[in-house]
């Protein structure tokens, strides 16, 4: 198996779940730093090798400024010098079928990785190319926890929100064609919701080690609208733990045919705002 059995594994070697993004941009760079993008990209992969489960280099950062040779360098390093690590390349496909093709034999082929991230949008035969591949296995976006999240993603479709139509096919039909995974924005509310649509096992330790460990965010709100159509809704929000968290949050708003989400930035012990 591509993916499963490979992940739980570098799960147990490192004892961690943590997975290193490899995103070289030269013009953040310290000024110490000297030599290649590849040589940039090796010293943290040497650093971190024992304390990470995956490596996820992101397609665009080197290809913006013509490194794939330096990607190509580095995918073969890691898969020789730290070959129980997971090598996960961030590309987010999404193309018709033989266009795929083409994307599966550029990720697993040329670049040797494991696991690629790939868009669902354009339906099962987009994703197939990559699940038929003998050495491949795919990540699926399905919530993620940018701003703009929410635009797609939470349109409710037979009473629930788009993404978790995602989750299921996902680890259902698509699943069955080849080992798939799922992109999910820890930072969503959404998340565990996700984890009990596709698994019937007890997620409790989890979220209390991995998610909740440091704390949970407790919140005090308040709300009032104003106004005749269009109407003007107040939030506030008010965060009573001792540090406030920072991290977008979906609001749903719903009534009178007027259905729509929004996502604020809640990065202050008190924040007011108005839609």
């Amino acid at each position: 198996m591509a993916l499963h059995q490979p992940l739980r594994d570098a799960w147990t070697r490192s004892g961690s779940m943590l997975c290193a993004g490899l995103d070289p941009d030269p013009a953040r760079f310290p000024a110490v730093v000297h030599g290649s993008v590849f040589d940039f990209c090796r010293a943290i992969v040497d650093a971190t090798a024992d304390l990470v489960c995956a490596f996820k280099p992101q397609i665009a950062y080197f290809s913006a400024i013509a490194a794939e040779a330096d990607l190509e360098r580095l995918c073969a390093y890691i898969r020789s010098e730290h070959p129980h690590v997971l090598l996960v390349l961030d590309a987010k496909r999404g193309d018709i079928g033989s266009t795929a093709e083409q994307y599966a034999k550029e990720a697993f082929d040329r670049y040797g990785a494991q696991v690629v991230t790939v868009n669902p949008y354009m339906g099962t035969d987009t994703v197939e190319p990559y699940l038929h591949h003998p050495d491949g296995a795919v990540f699926v976006l399905c919530r993620t926890s940018n701003p703009g999240s929410g635009d797609f993603q939470n349109l409710r479709v037979d009473g629930e929100p788009l993404y978790l139509h995602v989750a299921r096919r996902v680890a259902t039909e698509w699943n069955e064609i080849g080992d798939c995974g799922l992109v999910v924005g820890a930072t969503t509310e959404d998340f565990r919701d996700i984890c009990e649509a596709v698994s019937s096992v007890d997620l409790d330790w989890f979220f209390e080690e991995w998610v909740y460990r440091a704390g949970r965010p407790n919140y005090q709100y308040d709300w009032k609208v104003t106004g005749n159509r269009p109407f003007t809704t107040t939030l506030t929000l008010k965060q009573t733990n001792a540090v406030p968290y920072k991290m977008p949050m979906q609001i749903y708003l719903f009534g009178d045919g007027l259905d729509s989400t929004v996502t604020v930035w809640d990065s202050l012990a008190y924040q007011q705002f108005q839609f």
